[in-house]
């Protein structure tokens, strides 16, 4: 798939109007008064702001969704070269929600509803699989093969890579490497998702909805088990993850293997780590030193985790706690080290990898 970018709707000479209450700001002196009015709640100068519904055009085969409509053309072109599809636009303008009844979910449109009933609802027999020929996976949604496959399919020259510009990390998706780039800013220029029950904080929604299973009951989790071991987890893909870490037959592995040196791993994130904390020389090379000692590391998780070894107070530690003795860690890998060690058969002990 070749992509051609020398159309760019991204920059614009236009006048950026601030909001006075938070970082937010646009182009567009209505963006500025809908975002007034519905995030800080404060009326302005006109009485009937809450009239002037913004329409928004959506990719009916991703769901991308734009307020401009060159935007959108620009997207569904691209979109529609990959996924040889034809869609229509779909409009958010004075539409009414669709809720789930089974559930607080409220889609955009009856598709949405309809993918998420799938998804979340509907009992095995009568889920429609959207299955891969290429490989043993299935999806619930047409949406989730396509990911799939672009994911894992796709021709590495014809993907349209994301690249950061502070390191070597690339994405096959924009989201991606938005995630990936808060790794880089300073703390105190991130937006942070605060957790309503605790001290958590994350620097996305992904990774604060993962930890807000924590605070649920035992009995109100869904848990996905590993046939194979003890290994359980309230998020599919963990599973999926420990099963092709720990389970999977080395001749059906796919490693990740740095070509600089023979490292070689079962994560790309990990060969990610390795390139950053081995290759990168001089000027590319960043440093997280802890302000409290001499410590320091060019992976930013390893300094995190040195403070909560060493430096968090008492009263601040967030413990992972056994639930078969009365072993408690400061750091979850901890907690798992003792669980393989302590409580798990011989049988399902394995060696960590990559």
């Amino acid at each position: 798939m070749s992509v051609h970018h020398s159309f760019n709707c991204e920059t614009t000479n236009l006048e950026r109007h601030h909001c006075n209450d938070c970082k937010f700001q646009t182009d567009l002196s209505i963006f500025l008064k809908n975002h007034i009015q519905i995030c800080h709640g404060i009326k302005t100068e006109c009485e009937n702001v809450e009239i002037h519904t913004i329409k928004s055009y959506m990719c009916i085969q991703c769901g991308f969704e734009t307020h401009f409509l060159l935007k959108w053309l620009q997207h569904t072109s691209l979109c529609y070269q990959y996924f040889q599809d034809v869609g229509t636009i779909s409009f958010n303008c004075d539409v009414k929600p669709f809720p789930c009844k089974q559930c607080p979910y409220k889609a955009k449109n009856p598709w949405r509803l309809r993918r998420h009933i799938n998804v979340r609802h509907a009992d095995e027999k009568d889920i429609k699989w959207y299955k891969c020929s290429q490989c043993p996976y299935k999806g619930k949604a047409k949406q989730y093969l396509k990911q799939h496959i672009y994911m894992q399919h796709l021709n590495e020259e014809d993907i349209n890579w994301f690249k950061c510009d502070k390191c070597p990390y690339k994405a096959k998706r924009k989201a991606l490497l938005s995630e990936h780039s808060l790794w880089h800013m300073d703390d105190k220029d991130i937006a942070w998702y605060k957790c309503d029950k605790c001290s958590y904080k994350a620097k996305s929604k992904r990774r604060l909805n993962d930890h807000t299973y924590m605070h649920l009951d035992e009995k109100d989790i869904k848990w996905y088990k590993c046939e194979q071991c003890l290994y359980k987890t309230s998020q599919k893909h963990r599973l999926k993850k420990h099963t092709n870490l720990r389970h999977l037959d080395e001749k059906d592995t796919k490693w990740y293997e740095c070509d600089k040196c023979k490292f070689k791993t079962k994560l790309k994130r990990t060969l990610e780590l390795h390139e950053h904390a081995k290759h990168l020389i001089g000027e590319n090379l960043k440093w997280y030193n802890c302000d409290q000692c001499a410590y320091k590391s060019v992976i930013k998780r390893n300094l995190t985790r040195h403070v909560i070894s060493n430096h968090q107070k008492e009263d601040e530690i967030q413990w992972h706690r056994c639930e078969k003795c009365a072993y408690k860690a400061k750091l979850k890998q901890s907690l798992k080290k003792h669980i393989i060690s302590q409580h798990l058969g011989a049988n399902n002990v394995t060696k960590p990898t990559g």
